[in-house]
């Protein structure tokens, strides 16, 4: 019983399971060493893209100092709040649209309009409707 089934931490079966992760990251590496030598040769200028290794050192001064978990719950919060009123609004209007044929034959073809539409294409106006504040990055999402 379980000789030979990988479970039992074989050297075989996790010599092979430590390539196949190794093989599946490979291409990440490989992106991330273009990415750093196009921006220390000075292929692409550092203003445009910065070298993987600041961005990395970045990454851990901020979570060393607590400000990447702090924006990083702001944005959950956001996310979580944008998720829900579109739940909520989209749940009445669909039920709305449904129960009431008058009400569909108005709100339908607004729905419809901007259905298509490209969603980046609402920032300007709801920056201008909203604002800068929480409440505009929250009807965007």
């Amino acid at each position: 019983l379980g000789v030979g089934s990988g479970g039992g931490g074989s050297g075989a079966g996790r010599a092979r399971r430590m390539t196949q992760t190794a093989i599946r990251y490979l291409p990440l590496l490989i992106l991330a060493a273009i990415w750093e030598a196009l921006t220390r040769f000075g292929i692409v200028p550092r203003e445009l893209l910065p070298p993987v290794s600041t961005v990395a050192a970045a990454f851990v001064d901020m979570l060393r100092d607590g400000t990447l978990l702090t924006n990083g719950g702001e944005s959950f919060l956001r996310g979580a709040a944008g998720l829900a009123a579109a739940i909520v609004v989209g749940f009445l209007l669909g039920a709305a649209m449904a129960l009431q044929p008058r009400f569909h034959a108005v709100a339908g073809p607004l729905v419809q309009a901007f259905y298509p539409l490209p969603k980046t294409a609402m920032v300007p106006l709801v920056m201008i409707w909203f604002g800068l504040g929480d409440m505009g990055k929250i009807v965007l999402i």
